[in-house]
């Protein structure tokens, strides 16, 4: 997976909030997970309430930013 320069850096400000094991996330912050999400994976999910939806974005969000601290 290759991801772009501001992506990179977008996650890397956001890693405190994707590494927490929150049970609720604000929708401010829903909204910038989400949006990072689908710009890193080329989606087009929408913050819906769903808890299981947003911890299947928090994954792989994990995931991207694992990738990126390796570099």
């Amino acid at each position: 997976m290759e991801i772009a320069e501001q992506e990179r850096l977008d996650l890397l400000e956001l890693a405190s909030i994707i590494r927490s094991n929150r049970a609720t996330y604000t929708s401010i912050e829903q909204d910038k997970l989400y949006s990072l999400f689908n710009r890193i994976f080329a989606q087009k999910k929408q913050p819906n309430g769903c808890p299981s939806c947003l911890r299947a974005t928090l994954t792989s969000l994990k995931k991207a930013l694992q990738i990126v601290e390796r570099i």
